[in-house]
C-alpha cells in the first residue's frame, strides 16, 4: 500500500474509529470520573477487562467475574467493609465458581483463579481499593510499573495488560504524557491489529512478533501526527465491526474507509 494511502486509513481509524470505540464501550475521557472516584466501578472495570483473551470474552468470564463481586459484597453490605476483608479473594472466587456452575459455562480455573484472586489482591493493596485509580496514578511516571501490575498476576498476559492499560490512558486522555520508548506498551496486538497492521506495512509479512508491530504501529503513528493508541482502538473497532473476518482484511476492505469517512 503507498504511503498516501495508509496515512489516509491511519488518519481515519485514530479518528473517526476510535471515537466510535470509546462511545460504544465507554472507553473516553467522560468515563474518567466515575471510574476514579467510585472504587468498585474502578475494580469491575479492571476485573471485567482481564479476560479479554481468546475464549475468555465469548465464555463471558469478565460479567461473571463481576457478578460474583457484586454478589460477595451484597453479603457484607458495602465495597469499603468487603475489600479489606482477608479471604475477599476467596470470596469471590467462590462466587465466581457458583455462576458457572449456574450458567453451564466451564470454570477454566487453571487460568481463572489466578485472575480473579490476583486483581482482588490489587484492588486490596491499591490507592482507597480503587485499580483503575492505583494503575492510572502509575501510568505516566512509569508506564513500565503500571504495566507490570498486572502482567505479573496469574493469567494475565501481555495483550490483555496492554489492553487495560491502554484504555486507562485513553480514559484519562493523558497518552501524550507517556514516554515515546514506553507507548509499545499500549498497543494490545490482536488478530485485528495483526492483520491491519500488515495490510499497512508489508514488511511486517511473516512472522513478526506483536512487540515489532507494535513498534512499527507506534512509529508510524507518530510519524503521520496521529495517536498510537486511538489507532489501536479504531483498527480493533473497524475490524471487528465492519470487517468481521480476518480472513476479507484487504485494500478492497478499506475503501469503504477512504470513501465514506471523509
Amino acid at each position: 500500500m503507498n504511503e498516501e494511502k495508509a496515512k489516509n486509513i491511519v488518519e481515519i481509524l485514530s479518528k473517526d474509529w476510535a471515537e466510535r470505540y470509546q462511545s460504544e464501550h465507554g472507553r473516553g475521557p467522560t468515563a474518567a470520573k466515575s471510574l476514579l472516584h467510585n472504587a468498585q466501578a474502578g475494580l469491575n472495570f479492571v476485573l471485567r477487562n482481564s479476560f479479554a483473551r481468546a475464549g475468555g470474552e465469548q465464555a463471558g468470564y469478565g460479567r461473571i467475574a463481576t457478578q460474583a463481586l457484586g454478589k460477595s459484597v451484597r453479603i457484607i453490605g458495602a465495597y469499603d467493609k468487603f475489600i479489606q476483608l482477608t479471604d475477599a479473594p476467596e470470596a469471590v472466587w467462590s462466587k465466581f465458581i457458583q455462576v458457572c456452575n449456574q450458567e453451564g459455562i466451564g470454570i477454566n480455573q487453571k487460568i481463572n483463579e489466578g485472575v480473579v484472586k490476583g486483581i482482588m489482591k490489587l484492588a486490596q493493596n491499591s490507592v482507597h481499593h480503587n485499580p483503575f485509580e492505583h494503575i492510572g496514578r502509575r501510568v505516566v511516571p512509569n508506564t513500565v510499573d503500571a504495566f507490570l501490575l498486572l502482567r505479573n498476576i496469574s493469567g494475565i498476559g501481555d495483550k490483555v495488560a496492554s489492553f487495560i492499560t491502554r484504555d486507562i490512558v485513553t480514559i484519562l486522555d493523558v497518552e501524550d504524557k507517556v514516554a515515546a520508548q514506553n507507548q509499545i506498551l499500549l498497543q494490545p496486538i490482536d488478530r485485528w491489529i495483526h492483520g491491519v497492521a500488515i495490510l499497512l506495512w508489508k514488511e511486517l509479512e511473516g512472522r513478526a512478533p506483536p512487540w515489532l508491530i507494535a513498534l512499527k504501529v507506534v512509529t508510524k503513528c507518530k510519524e503521520y501526527e496521529c495517536s498510537p493508541a486511538r489507532f489501536n482502538q479504531g483498527a480493533w473497532m473497524y475490524g471487528s465491526s465492519v470487517i468481521k473476518d480476518t480472513s476479507r482484511i484487504s485494500d478492497i476492505a478499506f475503501e469503504r474507509v477512504l470513501n465514506s469517512e471523509r
